[in-house]
């Protein structure tokens, strides 16, 4: 079972559970991750429901998922406005990982923006942060950026560095993660073969926007 899923289902149990008891101080929590799961995998409507309930319980919700929900969504206001209030509060308490959450959501945001430039500045500032979840997931994003400004041996550095990093996972998201990557740095017949076998792992998974973004790539590539 892929990971994502596992996590979903964790997750899906844990918000169920504040629900049930009445725990309503862990609800905003339960909801948020749940979202961030939904999120990654493509299903923003379903994301936006389950951030709408947490902000209806008035008891206070993190920025870190409504931003990255915009920066998917590529509504660049919103998500700009997020970034200041997260950078503000990160740098204030010195959180290594919430500077990485924001670089993140900037490098989704420009990369899908087509403002490549952008997002190779907001990845590289993700990734110095070496936090091991988010700044994984922008090596992906980085090594987009980084193709599509011309700097190739950046965007190399960047899928090995993934490839290390997922090559002890078994799920379809990391796999073809790695494969997409590893397929913009190609050329010739190698870069086509990478291209099926990343549209081949993550055909099946529940990861669409993964899948989407792989065959807009492979298109492109063709």
């Amino acid at each position: 079972v892929p990971v994502v899923v596992q996590h979903s289902r964790l997750d899906s149990r844990q918000a169920e559970l504040a629900r049930t008891t009445g725990t309503l101080l862990l609800l905003p929590y339960a909801l948020d991750y749940l979202a961030a799961v939904y999120i990654q995998r493509g299903e923003l409507s379903v994301a936006g429901e389950l951030l709408a309930e947490a902000e209806g319980l008035e008891l206070g919700v993190r920025p870190e998922f409504p931003l990255r929900l915009a920066a998917f969504r590529g509504l660049a206001s919103i998500a700009l406005l997020l970034v200041d209030v997260m950078n503000r509060g990160a740098l204030a308490r010195g959180e290594g990982c919430a500077i990485a959450a924001v670089g993140y959501s900037e490098a989704v945001l420009y990369n899908g923006l087509g403002q490549y430039e952008l997002a190779l500045e907001a990845a590289q500032k993700a990734i110095a942060t070496d936090d091991i979840v988010v700044s994984s997931w922008t090596l992906y994003e980085l090594v987009e950026a980084a193709t599509r400004t011309g700097e190739r041996d950046v965007a190399r550095g960047a899928a090995d560095r993934l490839s290390e990093r997922t090559a002890v996972l078994t799920s379809a998201w990391a796999t073809g993660a790695a494969l997409r990557s590893r397929a913009l740095v190609a050329d010739g017949a190698a870069a086509e073969d990478l291209h099926r076998q990343t549209i081949e792992c993550l055909e099946p998974s529940r990861m669409v926007w993964f899948e989407a973004r792989a065959r807009l790539s492979y298109g492109e590539w063709l």
